[in-house]
């Protein structure tokens, strides 16, 4: 399958298997009517989380474990909707802000998207727990994200 992805100005494709779409039936807010996503690592720990339907519509994603070591979203948040059996993989993530000049600003722990890796198939939660919305990243003098380099595993 050849998908597009928007960088500037111009759109790149690129070629990605189809067995590698990630299925998220209701979309993410605001983005409803989008509904298959590919998942592309950029520089560590962040990835992009690109729409295959339109290219202009991408996330910078990042696992939520990495940024707060207190971060936990219950077993059954999306048990049921993502047919979350034993030995299926639940992977984390929160879309993140950029500034004006690209570099990663915050990151949305309220509402995460979680995945069934097994089955490709995900949605997004909209926690009633504390987290922010907008819950500060830190970025090093050399526009470098930082992670919390104590907190190990983000699969729950």
């Amino acid at each position: 399958m050849r998908i597009g992805i928007a960088l500037g100005d111009r759109v790149e494709q690129v070629d990605i298997p189809e067995e590698e779409v990630i299925s998220l039936p209701a979309g993410i807010v605001g983005f409803e009517d989008l509904t298959r996503y590919a998942l592309f690592e950029l520089e560590s720990p962040l990835y992009l989380l690109q729409s295959v339907d339109d290219p202009l519509a991408g996330f910078v994603v990042v696992d939520p474990f990495l940024l707060d070591p207190a971060y936990r979203i219950g077993k059954e948040v999306g048990h049921e909707s993502l047919n979350l059996a034993d030995g299926d993989r639940r992977t984390v993530l929160c879309v993140v802000t950029l500034s004006q000049f690209g570099l990663p600003q915050s990151a949305n722990l309220r509402a995460p998207i979680i995945i069934n890796s097994t089955k490709r198939v995900g949605l997004q939660a909209i926690l009633q727990e504390e987290w922010q919305v907008r819950h500060p990243l830190r970025v090093s003098p050399e526009g470098k994200f930082m992670v919390n380099s104590a907190v190990t595993a983000g699969r729950s």
